[in-house]
């Protein structure tokens, strides 16, 4: 239905605040508090909107401009510029895009996704820490599980290696440690619980992976869950806990 929806988490107060472009809804989006933007794009990446929720009014709405296609599962902020950013569907190299409020610009951008030297293929960015890392860049697994580096403001980005398996899998989600040493995810999303669903830790400094669980045996043999479908992941402000949720059936 479009409608967008403000809900009040600690009074339980929800407000309809209208439709804010008819015709599309924005499964996927993301909030900038410091810029007090909501960005939201609908499923196949044709439309997007950018909603002043200081203000209560529409700042953008509507297809990109310059047959630019914004890849639907990704809206990358960049806290420190107020920048947005995700990849050109459009583009077989997947070239970076950057959105700005200013002039609601739409730029192409020279970084494209690394290549995946087993596969020869590269995919659109899906998962990205939230912010970035000493060096100025943001850690990235493109659709199909190569992780890389990002430097927005550099313009630039370099493979690092595959975030499991031979060539990678499809991961949704990752966090940051809060001195920016350690990534969590976990691969796999879908029906690929053949390789148990690992919960990752990723050691940035060292290269390194290490399996924290793997949820797929533990969750079906305790409650008779099959836990193929995990998305969420967080730690808290500390790092010592990592929270996360598994789509899948009994």
């Amino acid at each position: 239905g479009s409608w967008l929806i403000h809900y009040n988490a600690f009074t339980g107060k929800a407000e309809n605040k209208g439709i804010p472009l008819e015709g599309a809804s924005w499964p996927y989006h993301n909030y900038d508090p410091r810029q007090q933007l909501f960005y939201g794009v609908d499923h196949s990446g044709g439309q997007i909107i950018v909603y002043d929720t200081k203000e209560e009014r529409m700042i953008y709405g509507g297809a990109c401009p310059d047959n630019i296609r914004w890849f639907a599962r990704c809206l990358l902020i960049d806290k420190d510029t107020g920048a947005l950013y995700t990849t050109d569907a459009n583009t077989k190299q997947k070239q970076f895009i950057r959105y700005t409020r200013r002039n609601n610009t739409f730029t192409r951008m020279k970084a494209t996704v690394p290549v995946n030297p087993k596969t020869g293929k590269a995919g659109d960015c899906r998962a990205h820490s939230e912010r970035k890392d000493d060096s100025g860049a943001f850690w990235c697994f493109d659709m199909n599980g190569t992780m890389f580096k990002f430097w927005p403001e550099q313009d630039r980005t370099e493979y690092v290696t595959e975030n499991w398996g031979k060539e990678g899998y499809y991961t949704a989600n990752m966090a940051m440690s809060p001195k920016g040493r350690y990534l969590y995810y976990i691969p796999g999303i879908g029906y690929q619980y053949g390789h148990g669903v690992p919960i990752v830790q990723y050691d940035t400094r060292m290269n390194k992976k290490k399996v924290i669980a793997f949820i797929y045996d533990y969750y079906m043999k305790t409650y008779g869950y099959g836990a193929v479908r995990p998305y969420g992941v967080e730690l808290d402000e500390k790092g010592e806990s990592l929270f996360f949720y598994a789509n899948g059936g009994f």
